[in-house]
């Protein structure tokens, strides 16, 4: 797996092959990473020092990593719209859909755009929306039926409820 980072006792067990002379092969093997890893732990190992002398602890392998092999971030994507993002954000406050700014960035600019593209910048430019609870009420049969509510969703969208419908049919 890309820049996985393995474990203290991967590195240990390593360490104990690479000091017993197995081949890059061997070692890949019985611990279970790419070879191209065991190469660069090798060499990372000999420049510590690990290879001559006292086996090193799992305390001092710990510390020694974290402060020698810094973590491998992944490399941050940009996204193919990122020059329009004041252009897309533009787009949204006159209520256009996304489809549409789709349609008016290939047309401005002459290549071709992804709905998919568009809608990742918009996600990431607008706040999520709420999302809509509905609340299901069951009552006796005869005592005014099933009602269906949604909250937060009055008169003008104010507070309070706003009722969905109601069933006044016998529940099987």
């Amino acid at each position: 797996m890309v820049n996985r980072r393995i474990s203290t006792m991967d590195v240990g067990e390593l360490v104990r092959l690479l000091r017993a002379g197995e081949s890059n092969r061997t070692i890949s093997a019985v611990v279970g990473h790419n070879r191209r890893t065991v190469i660069r732990y090798r060499r990372w190992a000999t420049e510590q020092g690990f290879l001559e002398g006292e086996p090193p602890t799992a305390g001092e392998l710990h510390q020694r990593r974290a402060a020698t092999l810094p973590r491998l971030l992944p490399p941050q994507q940009t996204s193919t719209l990122a020059a329009y993002t004041a252009e897309v954000q533009r787009y949204r406050e006159m209520g256009l859909e996304m489809a549409a700014i789709r349609v008016r960035l290939e047309e401005a600019h002459g290549h071709p755009v992804s709905y998919s593209a568009v809608r990742r910048l918009v996600a990431h430019l607008e706040p999520p929306r709420p999302r809509e609870a509905y609340t299901r009420v069951e009552v006796k049969p005869g005592a005014g039926g099933l009602r269906l509510r949604r909250p937060g969703a009055g008169p003008a969208h104010g507070a309070g409820t706003q009722e969905l419908g109601v069933y006044d049919g016998a529940l099987l």
